[in-house]
């Protein structure tokens, strides 16, 4: 009995072992399956990819070559790790409109162009152009901001163009006319001061002049309340009274000073771009006369307005011609040559017409063929000259004309010389 269930439990192990091993069998058969579909579908992308690439690559259009522009950020990151004795040699050589700039780009640079210890850079910057001395009242980069700066003091709007040096400001025209005003304003607005007093303010207070003298209002209430609260009759006064005088007259020296500078700077800036035209013009004109071009079809004399002004745009334009300039601006140039050549032609042809009609009235004082004119129809005499009347005849086309000249002959010439300038 025993013997009989020890057979059978070994039985059940041998059929549970082929079980095992029948069912192993199959999970690897499946997975030899799917192998295989995925070796073929992946055959089958290899196939359709390459062929649809090499269809791509025949049909596409050759592709141009991109010119990527260089970013300049970052460009001035080395200037920080530069030794500061070259950087400062290097900072000299800049003008004060360059290094006010360079503050303003990094909060590094602006600690430390800010600073007492690069005063020298600003003083050597100022003098490579000549400017006046830096005035007490003002540092050194107040004094190139004030010069070279952009935007309105007061409400920061960036056209604020308008400089009053001797007030210190640059505004636009909307602060300039809300906050400055003339003497007579303010001596009306503060009778309560007195007269006399009041001449003692405006002797403290510099005066920006822009026709009439103009004070800036937040300065004189600034000033009044401090020369009051002093007491004008004591010592503290008068000496308040006395620095403030001096100061202002320091202030109207330094600006007749700047003033010039800034007429003689403007002068030479006008000379320096007059130079770069010419100088390519100069260039232009002899690039085109080597593709073939002579003076006469570079002559703008007889141009229309339109043509003369984009000629002179292109030409005249206060820049160095470049290589690249030059490639992109020749075919426009040669274009307008073209125009210039037709209209010449055209003033050829009714320069010869009416020389013709002016010879043969000065010669048989008759009146000219009609058939000289391009535009037939429009001097025909049977539709045109008929509607000048009956007087026509007796009053303006008689036998008794001096030197046999016609009057109708006139007015063709005429006629022909005003069509002439409408066309052109």
């Amino acid at each position: 009995m025993i013997k009989r269930k020890q057979d059978e439990l070994a039985e059940d192990s041998t059929g549970t072992k082929r079980a095992k091993v029948t069912q192993e069998s199959d999970v690897e058969q499946a997975l030899v399956r799917r192998s295989s579909r995925i070796r073929s579908k992946k055959v089958v992308i290899e196939v359709v990819g390459s062929s649809m690439s090499e269809q791509k690559a025949s049909t596409s259009k050759p592709t141009r070559s991109i010119r990527r522009r260089i970013s300049n950020v970052g460009r001035l990151e080395k200037l920080m790790n530069m030794p500061l004795d070259i950087f400062c040699e290097v900072a000299a050589s800049l003008n004060p409109h360059d290094i006010l700039n360079m503050s303003r780009s990094s909060r590094s640079l602006r600690s430390l162009l800010m600073s007492k210890q690069s005063k020298s850079i600003w003083r050597a910057a100022r003098q490579s152009l000549d400017m006046p001395e830096c005035p007490s009242d003002l540092s050194e980069p107040e004094y190139a901001d004030l010069v070279f700066g952009r935007g309105c003091y007061l409400c920061g709007a960036p056209r604020g163009h308008i400089l009053f040096y001797s007030l210190r400001l640059r505004l636009c025209a909307s602060c300039r006319d809300d906050r400055l005003c003339i003497k007579l304003e303010l001596v009306y607005h503060n009778e309560n001061i007195g007269q006399a007093v009041l001449n003692d303010i405006f002797l403290m207070l510099p005066s920006g002049e822009l026709g009439a003298a103009r004070y800036f209002k937040d300065q004189f209430y600034a000033v009044s309340q401090t020369y009051l609260s002093l007491n004008p009759s004591s010592v503290e006064g008068i000496a308040y009274k006395q620095e403030r005088q001096s100061l202002v007259d320091e202030i109207m020296d330094n600006a007749e000073e700047m003033k010039l500078w800034l007429s003689l700077e403007k002068e030479r800036k006008v000379a320096h771009l007059t130079s770069l035209s010419q100088t390519r013009k100069e260039s232009i004109y002899a690039k085109l006369k080597t593709l073939g071009y002579s003076d006469i079809d570079l002559d703008t004399s007889f141009d229309r307005h339109e043509l003369r002004m984009k000629w002179s745009k292109i030409v005249m334009e206060p820049k160095a011609l470049t290589t690249r300039i030059w490639n992109n601006i020749v075919p426009r140039l040669c274009q307008m040559i073209n125009e210039r050549k037709e209209a010449t032609a055209r003033r050829t042809a009714y320069q010869a017409q009416i020389n013709a009609a002016l010879a043969s009235i000065h010669t048989t004082g008759e009146d000219p063929d009609p058939d000289w004119n391009p535009e037939n129809e429009v001097y025909n005499e049977d539709e045109d000259f008929e509607d000048y009347g009956s007087d026509y005849d007796s009053d303006y086309d008689s036998d008794d004309s001096d030197d046999g000249v016609s009057s109708r002959a006139l007015l063709l010439a005429c006629l022909l010389m005003v069509d002439h300038a409408m066309e052109l």
